[in-house]
């Protein structure tokens, strides 16, 4: 494989991958909802300028490559019964979400004004090897070694599913050979867990108490 390092932003360097391609998976992305909050243009331009400039290469020099646009299912909102089904209402809740719901809505545009073969998956939470120490499951492992107090914000009891990464990049292959364009696809494991239980979990394996 060649790997190129560039600014998704970079129309030029976008429309010269475009058409070297016969699909793109888009994972870049700004995820942090904590930095959402302090500097949410930095979500606009990556989740959402950085979108619609793949989608007009796509549009201006090959309209025959596949997308598929990794979203999140954060574009929701919070429920603490049952599960999210991909014809329910966008409630996004964090600049963050509010990013990746406005990038979800430009590909489905793109798909019904211009032709663009392209599909939306939205995940539950990932956790896996290397992930950044800022999201939970590694930030309290990381904290409990250390006897610190892990944040919840919140009561901690809003509930989500968790999917290991192999998992979720296993689906995301299959959303890639058979999905159909302007598709909208939910990933999740099945595994419903409050942020709440997660913590109290990984305290329970490493044998550390209150630190919550």
């Amino acid at each position: 494989y060649k790997f190129v390092r560039g600014d998704i932003c970079d129309y030029e360097l976008m429309a010269e991958l475009v058409k070297e391609t016969d699909a793109i998976v888009n994972f870049a992305a700004e995820t942090h909802v904590d930095r959402s909050i302090s500097n949410p243009f930095a979500f606009i331009e990556s989740n959402v300028i950085g979108t619609y400039t793949i989608l007009e290469a796509m549009r201006k020099v090959n309209l025959e490559v596949k997308l598929v646009h990794v979203g999140t299912d954060e574009v929701y909102g919070d429920i603490e019964k049952g599960s999210f089904k991909e014809d329910d209402m966008l409630k996004p809740s964090s600049p963050y979400s509010a990013s990746k719901a406005s990038a979800d809505m430009l590909v489905l545009a793109y798909v019904r004004t211009y032709g663009l073969n392209a599909m939306i998956t939205r995940c539950t939470n990932n956790y896996g090897p290397y992930q950044f120490p800022e999201k939970l499951i590694p930030k309290a492992i990381l904290r409990a070694k250390m006897d610190m107090k892990i944040p919840i914000y919140g009561t901690g009891k809003n509930i989500r599913d968790w999917i290991y990464v192999k998992d979720h990049c296993e689906a995301i292959k299959l959303v890639l050979e058979r999905g159909e364009t302007g598709e909208i696809c939910n990933i999740s494991s099945g595994e419903e867990k409050s942020n709440l239980e997660v913590v109290n979990g990984i305290l329970d394996i490493m044998d550390k108490k209150d630190l919550i």
